[in-house]
């Protein structure tokens, strides 16, 4: 503890303190410095602190944003699928000289004129 640190004393449910004292030895560090990263995510996140309403602000607009691009990324797939069935459907009927394989047939006018004289 530096000069600038003040210790406090509180009460807490023997269940909290089982917890900190899991998550302190998964972080491989004491309860003191679990509890004290707690209360200072706690006070960044506190809407009393003037500095951070812009930024909180920032981070809200930027949420809104991510969903609209999620939403509209989930709509162009929906699209691509349509449009990949469509192909399927609509190719086929629109080109009789491509086989299925993707290989076009030759078409040869003069054999077949010439087979009729």
């Amino acid at each position: 503890m530096d000069s600038s640190e003040t210790p406090i004393a509180t009460v807490i449910p023997a269940q909290w303190l089982r917890q900190l004292e899991k998550l302190a030895a998964e972080k491989e560090s004491s309860v003191s410095e679990v509890i004290k990263k707690a209360i200072e995510q706690y006070l960044i996140t506190n809407d009393s602190n003037p500095d951070l309403r812009p930024l909180k602000q920032q981070i809200q607009q930027l949420s809104e944003q991510v969903q609209i691009l999620r939403n509209a990324q989930h709509k162009i797939n929906h699209l691509d699928l349509r449009v990949c069935i469509l192909e399927k459907k609509v190719l086929p009927t629109l080109s009789p000289d491509v086989a299925e394989d993707g290989e076009e047939y030759e078409d040869e006018p003069d054999e077949v004129l010439t087979d009729f004289i």
